[in-house]
């Protein structure tokens, strides 16, 4: 399933790391090959940096293979799109029984006083810490997409 990340990437380096630069490169072929794509500045960040991505669309998918110069990868799109729908499934599944198993902890009221609960998904214990937002300040610097998502520790 990782093979159109390594080719994003591949791309990438070969354009000195230049979202532009790959954002026309990946014109060019989805205009060559009429892949229906949409190589937009914000779609190949997205494809580049977002970890909860496991595959752009089958148009997209096929232009970004194509891009790698290795045309023999387009012939695994239907077994990436396959992998992808299906580890997209269980992440959701496992996402949904943590936070169930969360809302039932905090419901017992088992918290008490601490700052942490530990719960178990799938024989696999998780410890969940709590902290509290004392102060929201409001300031001008700009965050990167692919740290949008995550947890402050």
């Amino acid at each position: 399933m990782e093979i159109w990340k390594e080719s994003l990437n591949k791309t990438y380096k070969r354009h000195q790391s230049n979202v532009n630069s790959i954002v026309t490169k990946l014109d060019k072929v989805n205009r060559k090959f009429s892949f229906g794509g949409s190589p937009s500045y914000q779609n190949v960040r997205n494809w580049l940096y977002d970890d909860d991505m496991h595959a752009p669309s089958e148009d997209n998918l096929k232009m970004i293979l194509a891009a790698d110069q290795d045309k023999s990868k387009i012939d695994k799109v239907p077994d990436i799109l396959k992998a992808a729908k299906a580890a997209k499934a269980l992440s959701q599944r496992i996402s949904s029984q943590i936070k169930k198993a969360i809302t039932l902890k905090l419901n017992n009221n088992s918290r008490s006083d601490s700052d942490e609960i530990v719960i178990e998904i799938q024989e696999t214990s998780i410890e969940v810490r709590f902290s509290r937002i004392i102060q929201l300040q409001k300031t001008d610097i700009e965050v990167e997409y692919q740290n949008t998502r995550k947890i402050v520790g």
